[in-house]
């Protein structure tokens, strides 16, 4: 079985469009601080909606019951 020579293949690169646009040192850190800010708010915000709850929890406890468990909480 022998080899048959075969043409070589040109592809042509030069007009060819980019498959992505490069992205920046500047925007992977913009992209970051930005994700990083969302976790915060989102963060915040989840510690709001807790702390209303509490309160609101607390709120609605009879004044009694409020009071006798303060007193063993600080009796402790």
């Amino acid at each position: 079985m022998t080899v048959q020579p075969q043409a070589p293949i040109v592809v042509d690169t030069v007009n060819q469009p980019l498959i992505t646009p490069e992205i920046g040192m500047a925007e992977v850190v913009l992209s970051a601080a930005g994700m990083a800010g969302i976790i915060m708010a989102l963060a915040l915000l989840g510690g709001l909606l807790i702390g209303a709850c509490i309160i609101l929890l607390r709120k609605s406890r009879p004044s009694s019951e409020v009071m006798a468990s303060e007193r063993l909480r600080w009796r402790g």
